[in-house]
């Protein structure tokens, strides 16, 4: 397994069908407070929240967006909750923590919004019609990312990197997004990596060396199911690199 997990982020969005959400009652002043006593924001706008989980669209009134939280999680442990979006078909939250942890926030927040109903009885919030995962991890893995490259290709990218020397170091780093069979691909997300919620990323931790084996990872997909494919990956590296899984292993 995997060793020094880091739980960066976690984000998850609960999806409604349309009508399911009712965002005018969600951005008036009561609930508004309500969620700012109960979250503890640091800063709430009402205003349509950045693109995550897909487009936002352009509404009226536009969306909530709640900066720079927390839930308290008992004996003095809180989860940080970094934000949290309501959309006009969908609720975006996204903690310092695990998927579980996630979760926990969003059932909490249709706690505290229950306590409103419209003119004609409706709750905020009716079914969710489906839920999305984005998580990001910091592990140590047991052996470097170039051995899933054949060893002549190493060379070619190390030098397509801009390598001038023996001494320059490549740092490999793998990834890619889903597209449907035959189907054109539209590039990359446009807007801040941060809150691109497609993909898969794996590359060295920043400010990590190559020989610590410190690696960034984001994938679209609960932290659990990270983790555990993060696991899998790591068999699959010893296996091709022919060795045992940490520096210090193979000397003892």
């Amino acid at each position: 397994m995997v060793r020094g997990v880091t739980l960066i982020a976690a984000r998850r969005a609960w999806e409604f069908k349309p009508d399911q959400l009712h965002l005018t009652l969600l951005t008036s002043q009561p609930v508004v407070q309500a969620v700012s006593s109960e979250f503890q924001f640091t800063s709430i706008t009402l205003d349509t929240p950045a693109a995550t989980f897909g487009p936002v669209d352009r509404t009226m009134p536009p969306g909530f967006v709640g900066n720079n939280g927390m839930l308290r999680a008992g004996d003095r442990r809180v989860v940080p909750v970094r934000f949290l979006h309501v959309e006009p078909t969908r609720v975006v939250v996204d903690v310092a923590g695990s998927s579980a942890q996630a979760e926990r926030v969003l059932q909490r927040f249709r706690e505290v919004v229950d306590d409103f109903l419209s003119g004609d009885g409706a709750r905020p919030l009716g079914e969710v019609a489906g839920t999305k995962d984005f998580s990001i991890l910091s592990v140590e893995l047991g052996a470097d990312l170039e051995a899933l490259i054949h060893p002549a290709a190493r060379e070619v990218l190390r030098l397509l990197a801009g390598a001038s020397g023996p001494d320059d170091e490549w740092v490999p780093m793998v990834g890619g997004y889903i597209v449907s069979a035959g189907k054109e691909f539209a590039g990359e997300p446009a807007g801040p990596r941060g809150l691109s919620s497609v993909g898969a990323r794996l590359t060295l931790r920043r400010a990590a060396r190559r020989l610590d084996r410190l690696y960034y990872s984001e994938a679209a997909l609960s932290s659990e199911r990270h983790l555990e494919l993060l696991n899998q990956l790591e068999q699959i590296l010893e296996a091709a690199a022919g060795e045992r899984r940490f520096p210090e292993e193979r000397n003892g």
